[in-house]
């Protein structure tokens, strides 16, 4: 019955049979999640509101992060790019493509991801030896946990030297007031050999741009306030503190890092739209990833 389907389906529309395969895929998919229908039309709802109609297609790639088939471009920018399967999205894909990269035996890590939830957290999970999440959380103590999840302070992290391999975040270093206590932070937990692999805001064309302070305990803005999604704050809701720039590798060495470097090898593989990634390594790059070899310029 299969076989016929996608026979009826190539002469009807006269689609590349991989395309095919996509179109049968997903309409499988859909049918196993109709047990979740209203987040499945909460999805859809929202993935329309993305799509340009003259520049969707399937794409080809599996999604790094669940392999399925089901990644599509709903517009040329790079909110379009989306795994309907995972839900990740072009900055998902490419921590998670960074961390394929630099950092080998995965399986063997102990891993900290600075957030609860998400595609990345669904990675993780599957795919280290353990896997700590915290938040930020403005009314509860670094430590103490709210809804069965941990608070912590990245400029105070409460855990212990040398706990963990591998640290992650997306997007969220930007958002800190004192960014040098946080990298200090991150370099006091990880293990001799251990690698953070993030994301930020980033103009690699030029340097770190402060947008505010603290000073006094009193904020100030330097520029014009710029504010950012959260998931437990909501929409517009977090200050950003900074747009980075290339100084970034700097601070990070600054901050005791043995090297770091910003990967932008993804953009080929995510049709144009990679983000580049910042790769911090505590001791010798060489001794966590062995076959360690970018394949594109990389700013350092």
């Amino acid at each position: 019955m299969l076989l016929v389907l996608k026979k009826i389906a190539r002469k009807a529309i006269n689609f590349p049979r991989w395309t095919v395969r996509k179109i049968i895929n997903l309409l499988r998919w859909i049918v196993i999640k109709t047990i979740h229908l209203p987040q499945v039309f909460r999805a859809a709802n929202y993935w329309w509101s993305l799509t340009n109609v003259a520049e969707f297609q399937f794409l080809k790639n599996r999604c790094p992060l669940c392999r399925s088939h089901f990644l599509v471009k709903l517009n040329s920018s790079e909110t379009g790019v989306r795994c309907i399967s995972c839900q990740a999205g072009v900055v998902q894909m490419s921590i998670i493509l960074a961390v394929q990269k630099h950092a080998k035996n995965l399986k063997s890590l102990d891993a900290y991801e600075l957030s609860s939830g998400g595609p990345v957290v669904t990675f993780l999970k599957e795919n280290t030896a353990s896997l700590t999440l915290s938040e930020y959380f403005d009314d509860v103590n670094p430590g103490q946990f709210k809804g069965g999840i941990q608070c912590q302070d990245i400029q105070t992290l409460t855990y212990n030297d040398n706990s963990y391999d591998l640290c992650t975040s997306t997007e969220v270093f930007e958002h800190v007031p004192d960014d040098n206590k946080g990298f200090q932070e991150i370099f006091r937990i990880l293990k001799k050999q251990g690698v953070m692999i993030f994301t930020v805001p980033i103009n690699l064309a030029g340097v770190t741009l402060q947008r505010a302070v603290i000073k006094n305990d009193e904020l100030v803005h330097l520029e014009e306030p710029e504010y950012h999604d959260d998931a437990i704050r909501g929409k517009g809701k977090v200050l950003a503190y900074r747009t980075y720039g290339t100084d970034i590798v700097t601070q990070l060495k600054n901050a005791g890092f043995e090297d770091a470097l910003i990967d932008q090898t993804f953009t080929d593989q995510l049709f144009g739209h990679g983000r580049a990634v910042i790769v911090a390594f505590a001791g010798n790059k060489a001794a966590l990833n062995q076959d360690y070899s970018p394949t594109k310029p990389v700013h350092q």
